[in-house]
């Protein structure tokens, strides 16, 4: 029987089964306190543990604790964003990660909103997790010590990866450019790239030709530019997870967009993001678009400093000081 969790419920569930025998998480990344949290004093024993160290949101001090780099216990998948947590006792599938905003712990209850769905170890949902982490597991990469010291290096560099809970903002129907200013905490994992070009046609066919193994229609073409960023040379760990695209036209219309990561082909140089609905991003959820963009469009009318930011990829601490610094 399925079982669907939030809040408390959620993170004890998750607790529970990290707590049991013959563990196995798949959780993509792992913040302060998350081994202590999660179990107790000690890592049960055969307890494997698969991660992403790609986007600087794991710390490697909680790793070490659990192992690392021991190859036994945990392993690496670059751009890998599941959450799964599996023992004998059954598994959930959860949108948590092994933090404190996600969980709860240590935040007095002021986390993130995650929900989670438990399927007991009798269920084929069980044994099919099972399987599949079994064959994750076998294609992921050891944690080696010179992994731990470049993720080290990641998560002291980029604070807004540090899992730090933060209370939900208390500001409604707010605009997106005055809630980086009031509060750039509250887009946790969330940057922002700005762009004055749009992707070129021919680049965005030969990219999707090489990806998919054969020519695109135009219907597919049309489809792929909404999302296409060519010319950033970037590799795929270095585009950010979640980003707001701030896009503006050669007429200096300003546009906003929610992506996601997706797939990028190094030759010709394009980005294949994922588009996502506005509200899909919770941080996004008290901010009205249509107003942000008004608000925007009217500040570049009455001063061109966007203009200092198109090809740029910041942070919400970092947009924070430079809109600051323009009067914002």
């Amino acid at each position: 029987m399925a079982i669907f969790l939030t809040g408390a419920e959620l993170s004890k569930k998750i607790q529970d089964i990290c707590q049991s025998d013959n563990v196995r998480c798949i959780v993509a990344f792992w913040g302060d306190g998350a081994k202590e949290y999660l179990f107790g004093d000690s890592v049960p024993k055969g307890t494997k543990i698969i991660c992403d160290l790609s986007m600087g949101a794991t710390n490697p001090t909680e790793l070490r604790g659990m192992g690392a780099p021991d190859p036994s216990k945990i392993r690496h998948v670059q751009g890998m964003h599941s959450k799964v947590y599996i023992s004998d006792i059954g598994v959930v599938v959860s949108s948590a990660n092994a933090s404190k905003n996600a969980l709860s712990f240590g935040t007095n209850g002021q986390g993130h909103l995650e929900a989670g769905v438990f399927h007991g170890e009798n269920t084929e949902v069980f044994k099919k997790c099972k399987d599949w982490f079994s064959g994750i597991w076998k294609s992921a990469k050891p944690v080696t010590e010179a992994d731990l010291k470049s993720a080290e290096t990641e998560w002291n560099s980029r604070k807004w990866a540090r899992n730090i809970a933060h209370p939900a903002p208390d500001l409604r129907k707010t605009t997106l450019f005055q809630m980086v200013v009031k509060q750039p905490e509250a887009f946790n994992g969330i940057d922002f790239l700005f762009s004055n070009a749009l992707a070129d046609r021919e680049t965005v066919q030969a990219g999707l030709e090489i990806m998919n193994g054969e020519e695109p229609s135009p219907i597919e073409v049309n489809n792929a530019m909404k999302g296409a960023f060519d010319g950033w040379e970037l590799s795929f760990e270095n585009w950010p997870e979640r980003f707001i695209c701030v896009y503006r036209s050669r007429k200096n219309k300003i546009t906003l967009g929610a992506y996601y990561r997706g797939k990028v082909i190094d030759e010709p140089d394009i980005h294949f993001a994922s588009s996502a609905k506005w509200l899909a991003f919770l941080e996004l959820k008290n901010i009205r678009r249509g107003n942000s963009e008004a608000e925007a469009n009217d500040f570049v009318a009455k001063n061109n400093d966007f203009c200092d930011f198109d090809g740029e990829i910041l942070d919400a601490y970092t947009l924070q000081e430079r809109l600051n610094k323009c009067g914002f």
